[in-house]
């Protein structure tokens, strides 16, 4: 063994710091914050005849709206991955009553009231009706 060797250094991974939510920079750029957000959680549809709903297309549509913004969770991440500009706003979660959305949808929730919104609305968005309003 070469004795001029040293031996590398490992650090613990460092946390990685959550990244704004898909566009969340819009709703930031706007200065005044919206009064309702739209927080689009599709997933994948679970049923055959319900028709998939293309919740990037739908967030942009709603954020030509003035007073009214759309934030998206992509498929398959989990809500603390991301940073949620929603102070002060009435969010609304709209998700697929699928396996696992509940969950999902439940724990978006709890992480939108931490990042300081007044209400959060869960809504299914197949039967069109609310399942939680926190």
């Amino acid at each position: 063994m070469n004795p001029n060797y040293a031996a590398p250094v490992l650090f613990p991974r460092q946390r990685q710091r959550a990244r704004l939510s898909p566009f969340g920079k819009r709703v930031i750029e706007r200065g005044k914050p919206p009064e309702i957000i739209h927080i689009l959680a599709y997933g994948k549809p679970n049923y055959a005849h319900q028709i998939p709903r293309d919740a990037w297309a739908e967030a942009r549509a709603i954020n030509s709206i003035e007073h009214i913004a759309a934030l998206v969770l992509p498929a398959g991440d989990p809500p603390g991955r991301y940073q949620w500009p929603v102070r002060n706003s009435v969010c609304i979660v709209e998700h697929w009553p699928s396996r696992g959305m509940d969950q999902v949808a439940s724990a978006l929730a709890a992480c939108l009231k931490r990042y300081g919104a007044d209400y959060v609305i869960v809504r299914d968005a197949h039967f069109n009706c609310v399942r939680a309003v926190l």
